[in-house]
C-alpha cells in the first residue's frame, strides 16, 4: 500500500505547476553603480596588464606592437564582443591569452571598460 501512496505523490506532484520564484531586483541606481564599478575595475585592469602594447604614439620608429583599442568595441556586435572576449583569454601569435591571470569577472570588467574606452 506505501508504494501506492508514493506513485501517486509522485504523479500528483509531476502535474503541480512549478512555483515561480520572485527574486528581489535591485533598484536601477544599484545596477548603474555596479556597471561603473565594474567599468573602474576594467579600468585598472587594462592599465595594469595592456598598455605596454595597446597604448602609445605610434610613429613610424615606435608603432603599437598591439592593435589601438580605442573605440573597439564602440557599437560592437555580440559577434565581435565574443572574438575581443576570446581573444582576451586564448591570445594568439602575438598577444598572450589572459584565461589563466584573469578571472571571468575580470574578463567581464575589462570588456565593460573597452566598451566605453573612446
Amino acid at each position: 500500500m506505501p508504494v501506492a501512496w508514493l506513485i501517486a505523490w509522485l504523479l500528483w506532484n509531476a502535474s503541480a505547476p512549478a512555483p515561480t520564484r520572485n527574486f528581489p531586483q535591485a533598484p536601477a541606481g544599484a545596477r548603474a553603480a555596479d556597471r561603473d564599478a565594474g567599468i573602474k575595475r576594467g579600468e585598472t585592469l587594462f592599465t595594469r596588464h595592456c598598455p605596454i602594447c595597446h597604448l602609445g604614439r605610434p610613429s613610424e620608429s615606435r608603432p603599437f606592437i598591439g592593435r589601438n583599442l580605442r573605440g573597439t568595441l564602440k557599437n560592437a556586435k555580440p559577434p565581435q564582443e565574443a572574438a575581443v572576449r576570446e581573444a582576451i583569454r586564448k591570445g594568439n601569435d602575438r598577444m598572450p591569452g589572459y584565461q589563466y591571470a584573469l578571472t571571468p569577472a575580470q574578463i567581464d570588467d575589462l570588456m565593460a571598460y573597452l566598451k566605453t574606452y573612446n
